[in-house]
């Protein structure tokens, strides 16, 4: 479809319009196409011939600052795990932390206490329980571990 120039009146009181030497007319051109109109953030010049950027230089400025800040903490995440997390030794020292606390027991004195693993009390994951007294009179509840490796150094 060709372009045709198309005219615009505005009318105002004659008080507001200045005379025509001092009035500047700057043709423009609606935009329609759906490409947005992106001139404010390009350069543009101000009365004294100095260029000036204001909104592209505050959005340069915020997303530089924006970054640095998320370098700055993915840096100290990294060297709290560096510093704090050596590899699995946390985990194995709570665990022998929670170990200590208990006796261990041999095979046969856990056969002797289940009474050759007679009366079944339960099916959990890895095994079954059985219900045991200990030589102290203690009940206690005994898993004996199906398709399980010992792992022991």
């Amino acid at each position: 479809m060709p372009e045709r120039p198309v005219n615009f009146y505005i009318k105002v009181p004659k008080e507001s319009v200045p005379a025509e030497d001092k009035m500047q007319f700057i043709p423009t051109r609606l935009n329609c196409t759906g490409i947005p109109d992106l001139s404010f953030m390009s350069e543009a010049s101000d009365d004294n011939g100095k260029t000036k950027t204001p909104y592209l230089k505050y959005l340069i400025g915020f997303v530089s600052a924006v970054g640095l800040v998320e370098i700055i903490c993915i840096g100290i995440g990294w060297l709290y795990i560096i510093l704090y997390h050596q590899g699995g030794e946390v985990v194995d020292m709570g665990y022998l932390a929670l170990a200590m606390g208990f006796r261990r027991f041999t095979y046969t004195e856990l056969k002797t206490a289940t009474g050759n693993f007679q009366e079944e009390t339960g099916r959990g994951g890895f095994g079954i329980v059985y219900k045991g007294v200990l030589e102290d009179d203690q009940m206690v509840a005994v898993k004996r571990l199906e398709g399980v490796s010992s792992r022991r150094s």
